[in-house]
């Protein structure tokens, strides 16, 4: 089976108990494509911070959230789609996506959770047309010195994440 450009859908409701089929999912995604080690912690690691962040901030249980996975040679792209929530994550998002990891205003409000998916994933894209955020992995191209690089930048946020808390 070609599987080069696979194409998967998950439809969720926003609830800390629907957690366990996204991580199904993303196994699944990550079984299929042969990924394990950091970058798998790094896709899982992601989409379950987007999804307990978009948990916290809709306001109806009867909405639902419809997450796509698509690879291409360039990568592993996995979207969700915000609809009537769009602004307001993409407005949260445009306050962190330019600050460095050990920038105070990282650690405020929901910047915590937004400053990690920025870490963990190789580009977040955010689309006004189809009011979607998009988590891309360019699992193609992962090296050693891209894993170092990353692991530094987490050690580096998490240092000053604990001198901020000691600071409260």
């Amino acid at each position: 089976m070609d599987r080069t450009y696979l194409k998967r859908h998950l439809r969720l409701a926003p609830d800390q108990e629907e957690l366990n089929k996204l991580e199904a999912f993303v196994e699944n995604v990550c079984d299929d494509y042969h990924i394990y080690d950091a970058y798998f912690g790094n896709i899982m690691a992601a989409n379950t911070l987007l999804f307990e962040l978009f948990i916290d901030i809709i306001d109806k249980k009867d909405f639902h959230i419809d997450i796509y996975f698509q690879s291409t040679p360039s990568g592993l792209f996995f979207t969700v789609k915000l609809d009537q929530y769009f602004l307001d994550l993409a407005g949260m998002y445009d306050r962190v996506k330019n600050l460095e990891p050990d920038d105070p205003e990282a650690y405020t409000g929901e910047g915590h959770r937004l400053m990690m998916l920025r870490l963990l994933s190789d580009d977040v894209k955010f689309d006004g047309a189809d009011e979607s955020i998009e988590l891309v992995f360019h699992v193609t191209g992962v090296n050693d010195a891209l894993t170092i690089q990353r692991v530094e930048m987490l050690y580096r946020y998490y240092e000053m994440l604990e001198k901020v808390k000691n600071l409260n």
